[in-house]
């Protein structure tokens, strides 16, 4: 298939981007990378000598996030690529695979495109995009929710650049309403040449942005009872790290020192941390009332011999990590909810977080008061009074001892980098959820 475009309306499209990093120029609402601005893209030819060491690089990314009236946010990623080694190209797009979370997110494909030139392409067909389980949550019957999107784009040459267009839709949640995050870093693996985030939505809905480290270009747009706001980077170098995506965050793992240079933009609806715990804490306590017999079998055997409530609280995180092994996925493809308690005892494989919860609801039916507990160790800058849940990677109980002071546990596997300093609790008896803050963390030696 092809389709011709003047060489004067590409070198116009195209010029559009670098007169704003370039010269400073204010520019207008941003839009997404149209129909009629690919081929721009396209024809926009950069050279390997120009990106020694690279197997590609991005051309445009671009992530939109709407929200409806309803609270419910719709997200467009457009994805452009251009291939200088076949290698790096069957690595990243045979197949470009993304997990998501089925509930209540639903996705589409919109576009999975090959440019040879900026006047011919090829459409991926049908038959190579899949919508289908997670392989990784083979047999988990708690994470039948777990999905993968795969497109295979099939051989690729140098100079191809392929064109990734998906669509997101996280409608309003019963259980969790009025709270809204999305996050966004500035950089990847590759060097890439133009990145855009933009946020909409009704001024009444409004979600609060706020920016770590590089400042990119920023500028809003309120009018007419809706608001948008943009921020735009260029020309940015291949960066270290563990990049992990979802439909509504792209962040780099906990311990990647290199998150300390990059731009991060991390937007929520909340105002403080104690509307975000009023909101998850009774659904967390609703999700830890689904027990099963093989949970009281293993706490009649604690009470059995363990006496104090931090022995009790030390076998029982025995038994989690002998029983549930960790699952190898970042929880943020799980869903914002934990998952039961039973269910994942049934499955005997879990995330730290779900695991966490587990030891917390076994601690209870001991008798003993235990919280579950999200905490941040990410490196580089961040801001304890922005209420996001993406800031908060790490997992943790606390134990209130009977005879006074705390207990903390770490159900992760491997030993993180950088300490937990605060967290967050999940404590539905908690009063005046005004007043929660983020709590300051020990040096944990379980």
């Amino acid at each position: 298939m092809k389709r011709k475009r003047s060489r004067r309306a590409r070198l116009v499209a195209s010029a559009c981007f670098w007169a704003v990093l370039a010269l400073g120029i204010s520019f207008d609402r941003a839009a997404a990378f149209e129909d009629m601005e690919v081929p721009a893209f396209v024809a926009n030819v950069k050279k390997p000598e120009d990106y020694p060491g690279q197997g590609g690089i991005w051309m445009g990314r671009d992530r939109h996030v709407r929200v409806d009236g309803m609270g419910g946010m719709e997200i467009t990623e457009h994805l452009i690529a251009r291939v200088f080694d076949p290698g790096w190209a069957e690595r990243n797009f045979a197949p470009y695979s993304r997990l998501y979370w089925a509930y209540p997110t639903r996705g589409a494909v919109d576009r999975a495109r090959v440019w040879k030139s900026s006047a011919e392409f090829r459409d991926v067909p049908m038959s190579s995009i899949v919508d289908r389980p997670a392989p990784i949550a083979h047999g988990l019957a708690s994470l039948d929710y777990l999905r993968e999107c795969a497109i295979d784009f099939g051989a690729l040459e140098p100079g191809d650049v392929v064109e990734v267009r998906l669509k997101w839709a996280i409608p309003f949640h019963v259980r969790i309403p009025d709270l809204r995050f999305c996050a966004d870093v500035f950089g990847a693996a590759e060097p890439i040449v133009e990145q855009q985030l933009r946020i909409e939505g009704p001024s009444t809905l409004r979600m609060n942005a706020e920016v770590f480290g590089p400042a990119p270009l920023r500028r809003a747009y309120p009018k007419d009872g809706s608001y948008w706001e943009v921020f735009l980077a260029g020309n940015l170098p291949a960066m270290q790290g563990t990049f992990v995506e979802t439909p509504n965050a792209r962040f780099v793992e906990a311990g990647d020192s290199t998150v300390a240079g990059m731009t991060r933009v991390v937007v929520t609806s909340a105002g403080n941390w104690g509307f975000v715990s009023s909101v998850l804490a009774p659904a967390w306590k609703e999700a830890g009332a689904y027990r099963s017999p093989v949970m009281d079998q293993w706490v009649a055997g604690v009470l059995a011999e363990s006496k104090s409530d931090l022995e009790k609280a030390r076998a029982l995180a025995r038994l989690v990590k002998e029983k549930v092994r960790p699952l190898e996925v970042p929880h943020v493809h799980t869903g914002i909810l934990p998952l039961p308690p039973a269910a994942i005892v049934a499955d005997g494989r879990a995330t730290p977080r779900d695991r966490s919860l587990l030891l917390a609801t076994l601690l209870q039916m001991a008798g003993v008061a235990a919280t579950p507990v999200a905490a941040r160790t990410s490196r580089g800058p961040w801001d304890p009074d922005v209420p996001c849940l993406l800031e908060l990677d790490r997992s943790l109980v606390r134990v209130s001892l009977s005879g006074g002071g705390y207990a903390w546990f770490d159900l992760h596997e491997e030993a993180s980098d950088t300490p937990p300093t605060l967290g967050l609790p999940f404590d539905p008896s908690a009063e005046g959820f005004d007043r929660v803050k983020l709590l300051p963390i020990p040096v944990i030696e379980e």
